[in-house]
């Protein structure tokens, strides 16, 4: 049941409704160039043509994202290619037909687009589509288990070229024993670039099976995405980088996916621990204390935040990507569950000024652990041939909260680690006095007062009200009391970790505190500079 291209949109009852019983949207779509999608009258039985699925079908383009639109209502959606694709928002994922466009214009006499499509994005009838989208349907390649099926379902001959990638993948991770702060862009490439090779040699020895999946096509990025993460899945390590010769059997050894996880938690374990530290402050703070607006109180986040509980247990990087969309919809459905049960207003919505808030809200509650090294991960190591738009936009969302919580735990002043008990050295206590973080100094005071700001507030304190109060005579000076010392106090010893930003100097990278780490710091460096890896082909040359 699909429309005919010759359907006239003017007396179409979804742009009838529009433009008679919803003036203001219209002009409002009309003045700001949007795109308005009219779903074609086939289609439209059935379905409520109230504010909301006319808000739901007039759509502005992102300004970060190429391809990506918001709809009136805070939903997401993709355009490409033809198609419409529902995102963020809605209750299912649908691939809607663009069956022809018209060209109006507004009072200023400017532009806007009027596309016809095969089908509502949400409600309505979902009228039967061609053998296409069957097959658009068997292509998604989202998740871990999705990759594996549509791999396997290509029948490749020769898969020689990932039976030799796994000999290099254990060579990297042989090599990079250590993930340094601040030189993970140097890392990722090289790695990046044995799945390129792998994907290369495959379609090669594989030509007539994998004509349309070449470097530069369409189906380049799926083919690749699914390349790697199935090679990363069925690789084996020693957990343990000492061990060698363990036996596939045993439960030391995790697959390529996991040791990549593991480095990442070993080089970011003070971070993780630190924000660990601030969701225990943040946990009794409602969603207008990180700045959604209050009337969102009233909405029940089970959902989100039981999906986000068990968040750090996945160790394929593309898995969790999946997961934060899925966290992004349930958000999108505790607000119009909420609205349908009447405890928030019908006209609420969802921008992208309240969902960042949102989820660190449903972050907090959730407290999945190593936050910081899971979007460490999503930011540098979810390439899979090109990192979609849909993908960034998760990743970048879960580093925000991560530095968002990271600077709440920067505002909090840490206990020294030097008592009579322990023992420890004065020399050797840490606080996190002094921290800096880009554009947020360690001496900054939060206002008390709730900010109109979208932004989540700060949970702080003054450190040097504190530091009046509770610097005792015989108490350590520790850096940040250099400018404020006389001549006889500064003769102590200061620390000698030095506490700098991910883009300071080697001594940010962690504690170094023996001779072992030293030398995996200086092989990690080497192997930076080292032209000459093993690949897939088992030559020596450079990634």
């Amino acid at each position: 049941m699909i429309s005919n291209e010759d359907e006239d949109l003017e007396v179409n009852p979804v742009m009838v409704t529009l433009k008679l019983k919803a003036p203001d949207l219209y002009r409002r779509a009309a003045d700001e160039q949007l795109l308005v999608c009219i779903p074609c009258a086939a289609s439209s039985q059935g379905l409520p043509l109230n504010r909301t699925t006319l808000e739901t079908h007039l759509l502005k383009p992102s300004p970060f994202f190429a391809g990506l639109y918001e709809s009136m209502n805070g939903k997401t959606v993709e355009v490409e290619e033809g198609m419409l694709e529902t995102r963020s928002g809605f209750l299912d994922n649908r691939r809607v037909r663009i069956l022809f466009e018209e060209l109006h214009y507004n009072e200023n006499f400017k532009p806007f687009r009027v596309v016809c499509i095969s089908q509502p994005l949400q409600g309505g009838v979902r009228p039967l589509e061609d053998r296409k989208r069957g097959k658009d349907a068997q292509a998604q390649v989202d998740t871990m288990e999705q990759c594996k099926t549509f791999l396997y379902a290509l029948h490749l001959v020769d898969i020689s070229p990932m039976t030799r990638a796994k000999t290099s993948i254990r060579e990297f991770f042989h090599t990079y024993r250590i993930f340094a702060k601040g030189y993970l862009g140097h890392v990722t490439p090289k790695l990046c670039s044995l799945f390129d090779q792998v994907a290369d040699e495959l379609i090669r020895s594989n030509r007539d099976r994998l004509e349309d999946y070449s470097r530069g096509g369409k189906k380049w990025s799926m083919f690749r995405r699914s390349v790697e993460v199935v090679l990363m899945e069925d690789t084996k390590l020693a957990r343990k980088d000492q061990e060698v010769g363990v036996s596939r059997d045993s439960e030391d050894v995790v697959n390529a996916h996991e040791k990549l996880y593991l480095r990442l938690r070993d080089a970011y374990k003070e971070e993780d621990a630190r924000i660990e530290r601030a969701i225990t402050l943040l946990k009794s703070d409602s969603v207008k204390d990180f700045g959604a607006d209050p009337v969102l109180e009233k909405c029940d986040f089970a959902g989100p935040v039981k999906l986000l509980r068990d968040f750090q247990k996945l160790p394929c990087a593309l898995d969790k990507a999946s997961t934060l969309k899925d966290v992004t919809n349930a958000i999108h459905a505790s607000v119009l569950e909420a609205i349908e049960k009447g405890r928030v207003p019908e006209q609420t919505k969802i921008g992208s000024d309240d969902l960042l808030p949102l989820f660190i809200f449903a972050l907090v509650q959730a407290s999945p652990r190593c936050i910081y090294s899971n979007a460490e991960l999503l930011q540098h190591f979810t390439s899979f041939g090109s990192m979609d738009s849909e993908i960034s936009f998760h990743a970048a969302n879960l580093r925000a909260a991560a530095d968002f919580l990271l600077q709440s735990a920067s505002h909090v002043k840490q206990p020294s680690r030097y008592t009579p008990s322990t023992g420890v050295p004065p020399e050797e206590a840490l606080t996190d006095e002094g921290l800096e973080l880009p554009g947020l100094p360690a001496t900054s005071k939060p206002s008390k007062r709730h900010s109109d700001s979208t932004l989540p507030r700060q949970r702080g304190i003054d450190q040097n009200e504190h530091e009046k109060s509770s610097r005792k005579p015989s108490d350590p000076v520790t850096s940040t009391d250099v400018r404020k010392a006389g001549p006889e106090e500064t003769t102590q010893k200061l620390p000698t970790r030095s506490l700098t930003t991910r883009q300071g100097s080697l001594n940010s990278f962690g504690a170094i505190k023996d001779e072992e780490e030293e030398m995996q710091l200086g092989e990690f460096l080497l192997a930076l500079k080292s032209e000459d890896l093993p690949t897939s082909s088992g030559r020596g040359v450079p990634f």
